[in-house]
């Protein structure tokens, strides 16, 4: 590869050979190596990572900054002497975080990946991502409206209404571990 120190005039080894060397030591060959590479690889990641590339613990781990905003109003009331309220507020902001937020979250990257594939006409890209947008909005609302039901139906008893709120939203993450995603599924039955 004729590699050259700028400083030195010197010429410096290069360690294209050693590495293509490795990978026929590994693979046998350079072409099975990019075979491998087109074919398996990302397969794999996609394994590793889930169908949209954040799998669940670490979309809880970036919801942190979050659930610790509501950890300091929660903290707040406990030390105000108002349990009932502060145990009420910490349901709901679990339900949020570990349930609501991931679910919003998953849908986006989901949306995401199922609408990049460009549309015949740019009516179709227009129509397609105005679906998608509809789609995310709705749950969104659904989310919200079902936070505002629990916290009116129960509205003598927070702590109860906090509990459904969680409830209801850790229905889907609970299906998400207990299961794969529909796409993975579909994407390996199709194999």
């Amino acid at each position: 590869m004729n590699h050259i120190d700028i400083t030195t005039g010197d010429s410096m080894s290069c360690d294209r050979k050693a590495i293509e060397e490795v990978i026929k030591s590994w693979f046998g060959s350079i072409e099975k190596f990019e075979a491998h590479v087109r074919d398996k690889l990302h397969a794999n990641i996609e394994d590793q990572l889930g169908c949209f590339g954040m799998p669940f613990p670490l979309m809880l781990i970036a919801l942190c900054p979050g659930i610790w905003g509501e950890m300091d109003m929660v903290s707040a009331r406990f030390r105000a002497g108002d349990v009932e309220n502060a145990l009420a507020r910490l349901l709901y902001a679990l339900g949020w975080c570990f349930g609501a937020y991931p679910l919003l979250f998953g849908m986006l990257l989901f949306l995401g990946k199922a609408l990049r594939k460009k549309q015949a006409t740019r009516f179709l890209d227009v129509l397609a991502t105005a679906a998608g947008a509809t789609c995310f909005l709705v749950v969104f609302c659904f989310l919200w409206a079902l936070w505002i039901a629990c916290s009116h139906v129960f509205a003598g008893n927070e702590t109860a209404g906090g509990a459904s709120f969680l409830l209801f939203t850790m229905i889907a993450p609970t299906l998400n571990i207990l299961g794969k995603r529909f796409a993975c599924v579909q994407r390996k039955g199709s194999k």
